[in-house]
């Protein structure tokens, strides 16, 4: 299937839905595209979520190349997760939480800011700031869950400055980055918890 979302400014972005019930949407991190989430897509499908797994602009089977991109270009990315929204609103899904990896974590935390009515939001190696796009600023008042490990040392100081401001951070062993982070544990751990909080 050829579906895809167009952006506010116009650029054509690759998706896949899956699932039934209220929608997570997935924002992966740099160089990398919405495949990375299959594992984790499927335990959110078995505990009663739908997913939203996009590629950003430049990634996976979405228009433009991420290589040429200015801070202009990275900050846009976030109107590739509006046009998620805005899909999900169209065709009458609950968006309850965002689950982002690096830049991802960052625009998820980002619109979450925006939008307000997000249940709970999850940051797998969030960073102060990632190609412009910055996070302490957008810290509110939705539940927040943060993941980085200790040896990633900029993401993991980065995550205890936002976990100052609100929210729950475990700081993992090993220098593992974004969703590479996750396994049965983490993943497990991060579906009770949007349980809880949807």
């Amino acid at each position: 299937m050829d579906e895809r979302l167009v952006t506010k400014d116009d650029i054509r972005i690759s998706f896949k839905q899956e699932g039934e019930g209220p929608a997570v949407l997935l924002v992966h991190m740099l160089n990398s595209n919405k495949e990375s989430w299959g594992p984790f897509s499927g335990k959110l499908h078995d505990a009663g979520f739908s997913t939203m797994a996009i590629d950003l602009r430049g990634h996976g089977e979405s228009e433009q190349r991420w290589t040429t991109f200015g801070k202009e270009d990275f900050a846009n990315m976030e109107h590739d997760l509006d046009a998620a929204r805005t899909y999900l609103k169209e065709h009458k899904v609950p968006l309850v939480a965002a689950v982002g990896a690096s830049i991802g974590a960052n625009h998820a935390l980002r619109l979450s800011h925006r939008h307000g009515k997000l249940k709970g939001t999850v940051l797998l190696s969030p960073g102060l700031e990632y190609r412009g796009v910055t996070a302490e600023e957008f810290i509110g008042e939705t539940p927040l869950l943060m993941y980085a490990s200790e040896g990633d040392a900029y993401s993991a100081q980065s995550s205890k400055t936002l976990q100052a401001r609100h929210g729950t951070l475990h700081i993992l062993e090993g220098d593992a980055h974004g969703t590479s982070m996750l396994n049965d544990k983490i993943m497990d751990d991060i579906v009770s918890w949007l349980q809880e909080h949807s």
